[in-house]
């Protein structure tokens, strides 16, 4: 096997598993925020479906940024307000981690 044949079939297996790993990191965003919909509808009584919907929108699934980690927690935090439940300063954070790692963990 040459050089170059080599390098291509690293480069492949780089690419392979460059989307095997944002294909995972997807999935656990998307188990991630369907949990959060479940856990904030069980504080507050309310129906989940459109809740769901919501937070399992393809674009902030599919988008790993700050931005959409942020969206998606604040709509959280200020729909829960709207209950008059306070989450305190990182509380939501590490609920959503341990969801996360829940979500991990069932990948």
């Amino acid at each position: 096997m040459s050089v170059l044949e080599r390098m291509k079939d690293k480069g492949a297996a780089s690419i392979l598993a460059f989307v095997s790993d944002q294909e995972g990191a997807f999935r656990r965003r998307v188990g991630r925020n369907r949990r959060l919909a479940e856990w904030a509808c069980d504080l507050t009584g309310e129906d989940g479906q459109a809740y769901r919907r919501v937070l399992l929108d393809a674009e902030f699934a599919r988008n790993e940024t700050a931005f959409a980690e942020w969206f998606v927690l604040e709509k959280i935090r200020n729909d829960l307000a709207g209950y008059g439940i306070k989450m305190p300063p990182g509380s939501l954070e590490d609920v959503a981690k341990r969801l996360e790692w829940v979500a991990a963990a069932e990948d």
